[in-house]
């Protein structure tokens, strides 16, 4: 029975009726059917991929789908493979009853590479002959029905957007003059210009225009070569003119290499335009056609992130997507939707921006604001197939504002190119340079830098921690803002050890982005020995603060997801503040004993956030508020009291009514009319008794404190008066006799240094400094006649001693140690005399007694009693050939041990099975 239904399809309209749609799909298949007619309504119900799907799943084909028979009459097939066919009728209303038309549902049944090839009629009729027949005849039926619906869309949504993209595909399919009957009656229905731009010409036309954007990548010529490429696209039918109107455009996850824009950019250019008028004639813009529900909810996340900044995004309106005018046109989507706007107070009520005074104030801007401006609109097989020439024309469309890409731009898209190029083998940077930038950039010295920085900080193939930089920085800088080479070099310096710190880094970048706050210092205190564990510890703060975040799980919602992480951001930028001494205007950290109180607090506020209870690890360090913390302003809060009232209407204490102005006894108060002051003392029928500074006391009616006549303020301490001068005279200071005896020492040395200096066995040294420093012996030289004194640039000093000092020098401060700092310089360049080679530096250390030729001796000073000098000076006679070595102190270093690797090695089976005999 299999066997004989393998030539027939299962029509799904009148077999199985017992079972719903999809699971009749079940039936045929285990009923032996290999194909399925589909002619009932309730295919409409299901997403074309789900009935995809659901044959794909049952090894079905489908061969036909068949809605009522239409006015015109008759059954219209259409083949999409080369053995089965579909028949489709359409009648007037089939716009209003399926605004999604069948044609969706055809190539995807089957495979989304197959596509309509050929038509012709189901009964045995050749399909060359009614080929194009067949083809106006459907095309007539098609446009009869969307004549009608045209008013039906202005009023439900413009759903003949969906119908005009079938059309579009069904226009592949006509042949000879049907396509220009095609083109006329697009223009006529919809609205479209009658443009060749309509005509799709088939894969053909791609490989010549895929060298284009290749050419404009390799050379300087950006914006003219990119120009070349649309014109010759739009000459082939891929590009078309539209007006949209500003919410039916979205951004290209393309636009700034997928950071789409910035909305204190978008700000900034509303009050430019607003300052300069509108013009049409300076508007470039460019878009192309969706390519998927991915470019769809990329902008909704994107829209989300700008908290209503950009107006909101309303996903069933976006008919394209921006790569040039992006801003522009957000900028007239702020109109749109009347956002909140800082500034420009003619255009703007309460703080919002204002269509009507628009009108007013600039016309022309008010009408673009409200119909939209003239798109060059690329089809999206031009985004599917040519996805690079979409980044180029972003570039271009900066490039022609003479608008520079932002540091993050550049990074996103270096970190991009790397992961490309990674998948192909070991990744070149000058080639990479030369693929990710367009000519000369004007980020050119800071490229290596930020390349370092992306390859050691991004976060790796996922680049998560520049991503969340990249989103908070564009909510709160402008994309003009530069950081420079000199930051970027020292930010992505690498430090000892495996911890390299990236939160604090990132960190870093947003207050220099954000705050303006971090100088080149601040960098190199970051990077420095003494810095190094604060700062771990707070990058450490900083993966907890997400950790937290994460156990909240699921329950947060997208809009306070996005408050958490704008939230997080703020703290780092805090804490990194806070680490590093830098201040911050209108934010007080000084209140912070420490930063894991800062810790807590970020908590704190990620709880009133989220509505979570959250456990901190820093609640220990929770800063307490106290009364005096809270008096300490300069006016005393008013405070809200019952007044007790006399019979006749008067208040019975007048204290208490001066008590709820914010005056109490013992606050000092003034008359801001003469700076009159004194203390409060009492307050007695309605005066107030006030000590005056000389001790006087003096009355005053009480109705100038209500009045606001007199304010609170806080008396400057008493004058601290020093009667003896020289109680703290510079000589009887600690630090100043160290910073003289420092100075001594100097001399000392340096008097040490050139007495030596002239000594004749110096000319029997020689200097090596590769492959390793040391000093050799060319000469001989007797026992003891060899002195080197370790002169140098830097004497320090501690009130430790110091555990690997070579050069100690004894002095009679008991609680302080110097010793001289080896410093050596090398010349520049060959022949350079700009060099420091002093050769007891160059003495190699040894451990092992076994071996030494030096020794450190000590010397007296002849500036200053107790002191002594360290010189280096030979112990044995020396001979040609020699190496200079000295004592050196055997510093224990804790190791891992190293454990022999015992795992067994793994038992090999043999899948080989013994040979059989013939």
């Amino acid at each position: 029975m299999a066997a004989s239904r393998r030539g027939f399809s299962a029509n799904l309209a009148m077999l199985f009726q017992e079972v719903p749609f999809l699971d009749r799909l079940k039936r045929a298949r285990a009923a032996g059917f290999a194909a399925v007619e589909i002619s009932t309504p309730e295919l409409f119900s299901h997403p074309p991929e789900h009935v995809a799907s659901a044959l794909q799943e049952e090894c079905l084909k489908c061969v036909l789908f068949n809605m009522p028979v239409s006015s015109i009459g008759g059954s219209w097939i259409f083949l999409t493979s080369n053995k089965h066919v579909p028949t489709l009728d359409f009648i007037e209303a089939g716009f209003r009853s399926v605004p999604l038309s069948p044609l969706l549902y055809t190539p995807i049944a089957h495979r989304p590479d197959w596509y309509w090839e050929q038509i012709f009629q189901m009964r045995g009729i050749d399909p060359e002959s009614v080929k194009s027949g067949f083809t106006e005849a459907w095309l007539a039926s098609l446009f009869v029905g969307a004549q009608e619906a045209m008013t039906v869309c202005s009023i439900e949504g413009g759903r003949y957007w969906d119908c005009a993209l079938d059309v579009r595909k069904v226009y592949d399919m006509a042949q000879g003059s049907a396509r220009s009957t095609f083109a006329g009656r697009l223009a006529a229905v919809f609205g479209i210009p009658l443009l060749e731009g309509w005509v799709f010409r088939g894969s053909a036309s791609w490989p010549s225009m895929a060298l284009a954007p290749q050419e404009v990548q390799e050379g300087d010529r950006l914006v003219k070569t990119v120009h070349a490429a649309i014109a010759q696209l739009e000459s082939r039918g891929h590009v078309y003119s539209m007006q949209l109107a500003p919410a039916m455009v979205g951004i290209s996850r393309q636009n700034r290499d997928g950071s789409g824009i910035n909305p204190v950019d978008v700000h900034d250019l509303l009050g430019d335009i607003i300052s300069a008028g509108w013009l049409d004639s300076r508007v470039q813009a460019i878009a192309h056609e969706p390519t998927g529900q991915e470019d769809i909810d990329w902008n909704v996340r994107l829209f989300e992130s700008m908290h209503n900044r950009c107006g909101p995004i309303e996903p069933t309106m976006i008919k394209a997507l921006s790569l040039a005018g992006s801003h522009t046109n957000s900028v007239l989507r702020c109109f749109h939707y009347e956002v909140m706007h800082d500034g420009d107070a003619s255009v703007c009520h309460e703080g919002r921006l204002s269509m009507e005074l628009l009108r007013r104030h600039d016309p022309e801007f008010a009408r673009a604001a409200r119909e939209g401006v003239v798109w060059k609109i690329l089809s999206r097989h031009v985004a599917a197939q040519l996805p690079q020439l979409l980044g180029l024309v972003q570039r271009m469309g900066n490039a022609t504002l003479h608008r520079g890409e932002h540091e993050l731009q550049l990074m996103r898209r270096l970190h991009q190119t790397w992961v490309q190029m990674s998948s192909q083998g070991a990744v070149d940077f000058l080639a990479l340079k030369n693929k990710v930038t367009t000519g000369k950039s004007v980020h050119g010295k800071s490229m290596p830098h930020l390349y370092s920085f992306v390859l050691k900080t991004a976060g790796g193939t996922d680049p998560f921690l520049l991503n969340e930089t990249e989103v908070f920085v564009r909510l709160h800088s402008p994309s003009t803002r530069s950081l420079g080479a000199a930051f970027w070099e020292k930010v992505s310096a690498d430090v000892k050890g495996s911890n390299q710190f990236p939160r604090f880094r990132h960190a870093m970048v947003k207050l220099a982005y954000c705050r303006e706050a971090v100088s080149l210092a601040d960098l190199k205190k970051m990077m420095s020995k003494d810095m190094l564990g604060s700062v771990r510890d707070a990058d450490g703060m900083m993966t907890e603060w997400r950790n937290i975040v994460t156990s909240m799980g699921d329950t947060i919602d997208t809009a306070r997801m996005h408050e958490i992480h704008r939230a997080l951001s703020y703290g780092d930028m805090s804490l990194a503040a806070y680490v590093m001494g830098i201040s911050l205007t209108g934010e007080d950290l000084q209140k912070y004993q420490c930063k894991e109180s800062l810790a807590h607090d970020v908590v704190v506020i990620l709880e009133g956030i989220g509505q979570v209870k959250l456990a901190s690890p820093w609640a220990a360090h929770e800063v307490k508020s106290t009364a005096a913390a809270a008096s300490s302003s300069s006016q005393a809060a008013r405070k809200s009291i019952m007044r007790e009232l006399a019979a006749d209407g008067s208040v019975k204490d007048s204290a208490e009514l001066l008590k709820e102005a914010g005056f109490e006894a013992g606050q000092h108060v003034r008359r801001k009319a003469d700076q009159e002051s004194g203390e409060i003392l009492s307050v007695e029928k309605g005066r107030v008794r006030l000590k005056q500074a000389g001790g006087d006391v003096v009355r005053v009616s009480m109705d100038g404190f209500l009045g606001g006549e007199w304010s609170v303020f806080i008396p400057k301490p008493e004058p601290h008066v020093i009667e003896d001068v020289f109680q703290y005279f510079p000589t009887q200071s600690p630090e100043y006799q160290k910073q003289k005896l420092l100075a001594e020492l100097y001399l000392d040395m340096h008097e040490l240094f050139e007495k030596h200096s002239q000594n004749p066995y110096l000319s029997k040294l020689r200097l090596l400094l590769k492959p390793r420093k040391a000093v050799e012996v060319t000469g001989t030289i007797p026992k003891q006649k060899l002195f080197l004194c370790p002169a140098s640039v830097q004497i320090k000093h501690s009130s430790k001693q110091p555990e690997d000092a070579m050069f100690q020098i004894a002095t009679p401060m008991a609680d302080c140690y110097f010793w001289v700092q080896p410093y050596m310089q090398l010349p520049k360049a060959e022949g350079d005399a700009a060099g420091f080679l002093n050769p007891a530096f160059l003495v190699q250390g040894l451990t092992d007694a076994d071996g030494l030729n030096m020794e450190v001796i000590h010397v007296k000073s002849t500036r200053n009693k107790g002191v002594l000098l360290p010189l280096l000076r030979n112990m044995n006679a020396l001979h040609q050939g020699d190496t200079l070595f000295m004592q050196k102190q055997d510093k224990s270093v804790n190791v891992e041990p190293l454990k022999q690797d015992i795992t067994p090695p793994r038992t090999r089976h043999s899948t080989k099975r013994p040979l059989e005999d013939p």
